[in-house]
């Protein structure tokens, strides 16, 4: 059968929204990654790991697969959220050895952050995207060991700077772009250092109005001025796709590090033989798969899967193995359909019923849309493809349930200060979003420490947005270098075809 496309498997992968609801096992107050119109039962993950033990049913070969799997899939209970390891973090999701963070999701070793998506070992960072070892900073996308930094993007080992695109080993640097080794530098211009301080007082990057003036000013600069390398490939062999780190045999992947032997593979770390899948964490021999993560070996047509092996249709399982068409299991071998068996009834089993789904088609498809438990707006799929809701319906996903906010219960968006020294909380209206968002007193905190204006915008706006500097369409088109006329792969859009340069062409110019 036909693999499941990106989109489908990124519509099983909630993201970027955090709810307050009630334990279906408890009734006590919890945030949850999923709405209490979920249609799973959600319990608290501490509760699921201690209680869990969800409805069962014998296979039957007269009646539809998927639906079999239904009957007893929305009965049984999942974890309220994806990570362990983590300390005060309860409003965050897909959170993994982390501390102090707040309204943070997919992340990892991360503390004292707020406001980012998808970040390793970040500390005391707001409104970063894809970043890596950085801190003191705000709004960075795909940086590497930055320090002190505001608004940057692709940039490396910079500090003490602010409007950064392809920059590395800089200092004191502002809106600048392509650049290396250098210090006191004003849009590429060189300056002395008392030159570069008294210029720099011409920016106040604390008021609102001057930072998104600059925003603007630096996107066209790095649009009509900046050389961009046609693909992102770090120490990789025999690869192809693009955001690839130590790679070696990987086709058509994207956003993936320290891997090897996959194929059509998005946002995966340290996985191996893996295809058709996504949001890998240090897994082995994953197949047509969403979200297998923290050492999963052997996994196929699953979805939200941890510290997992030899696991084949199951969704939201831990720590278990050798289990068929089975959800909500925790340390449970030779399942099926949530029943268990003994290693050899199982065995028999399975094979028949694979051999009966092969032969009537079925085996190889993938979990029918209203099998996800997040709506499709609330997905990852929703931000690469985004669909009306009618297009949802049409395509069998959930539809988002709105919240409703009464808008004059909160201060509207003209009144927020640039920087306040009032540091209790408040709420305040976000016209486009239609809902409210918050400024606490951590955030004024760290806006008074790196000197930015407060932040004007529902949270998940600004660090979307940010995002969208990485051109996240992530398939391979061909264009030609702007300096060469040869032919090139890119992931970059046909607006800066006329600033793409290839990898030698490009390595000629900046270095």
């Amino acid at each position: 059968m036909t693999p499941p496309t990106f989109q489908h498997l990124w519509a099983f992968w909630q993201n970027f929204c955090i709810h307050k609801r009630k334990s279906d096992y408890s009734n006590a107050d919890i945030v949850s990654v999923f709405p209490a119109s979920c249609p799973y039962p959600v319990w608290h993950k501490d509760e699921w790991l201690e209680h869990a033990n969800p409805p069962s049913a014998e296979f039957n070969f007269e009646e539809d697969f998927f639906q079999q799997l239904w009957e007893v899939f929305s009965k049984s209970p999942i974890p309220h959220n994806v990570g362990i390891g983590s300390e005060n973090c309860e409003y965050t999701d897909d959170c993994w050895y982390s501390k102090n963070c707040y309204l943070c999701h997919s992340i990892g070793w991360c503390e004292d952050c707020r406001y980012i998506y998808r970040n390793v070992r970040l500390k005391d960072c707001y409104f970063c995207v894809y970043c890596f070892d950085c801190s003191r900073s705000i709004d960075l996308s795909y940086c590497f060991d930055c320090s002190s930094v505001k608004y940057a993007i692709d940039s490396k080992r910079c500090q003490n700077s602010a409007f950064l695109y392809d920059c590395q080993d800089c200092e004191d640097c502002l809106l600048c772009w392509n650049q290396r080794n250098k210090r006191y530098c004003i849009a590429n211009t060189q300056y002395s250092k008392e030159e570069y301080e008294k210029e720099l007082k011409k920016y106040t990057l604390s008021s609102r109005s001057v930072y998104k003036k600059l925003e603007q000013q630096f996107s066209e600069y790095i649009k009509t001025h900046a050389y961009w390398k046609n693909l992102h490939l770090e120490s990789t062999e025999k690869s192809t796709g693009d955001y690839l780190k130590n790679t070696k045999n990987c086709t058509d992947c994207y956003l993936v590090d320290e891997s090897q032997d996959c194929e059509n593979t998005l946002r995966c770390f340290q996985a191996r033989n893996s295809k058709n899948s996504i949001s890998v964490f240090d897994g082995d021999k994953i197949v047509n798969t969403s979200m297998a993560q923290d050492a999963c070996y052997n996994i196929s047509h699953c979805c939200d899967v941890n510290r997992c092996k030899n696991l084949d249709y199951c969704a939201h399982c831990y720590e278990c193995e050798d289990c068929f068409a089975s959800c909500g299991l925790v340390w449970k071998k030779y399942y099926i359909l949530n029943k268990e068996y003994s290693p050899e009834a199982y065995t028999r089993l399975k094979e028949k019923i694979i051999s009966h789904l092969q032969d009537t088609g079925v085996y190889g498809e993938f979990f029918p849309a209203y099998f996800s438990a997040t709506s499709y707006d609330e997905s990852l799929a929703s931000f690469y493809f985004p669909l009306s809701i009618e297009e949802q319906k049409a395509q069998g996903y959930r539809t988002r349930v709105e919240e409703s906010y009464n808008k004059d219960e909160y201060t509207d968006i003209s009144l927020l200060p640039d920087i306040t020294g009032d540091e209790s909380i408040w709420s305040y209206w976000d016209q486009e979003r239609k809902r409210p968002f918050q400024i606490s007193k951590e955030d004024v905190q760290f806006y008074k420490k790196i000197w930015a204006p407060v932040h004007d915008t529902f949270y998940i706006s600004r660090f979307l947005k940010n995002y969208r500097w990485m051109f996240p369409g992530l398939r391979l088109r061909t264009t030609t270098c702007s300096i060469s006329w040869k032919q090139i792969q890119t992931t970059l859009p046909e607006f800066l075809d006329s600033r793409i340069a290839s990898e030698e062409e490009y390595n000629k110019i900046i270095y």
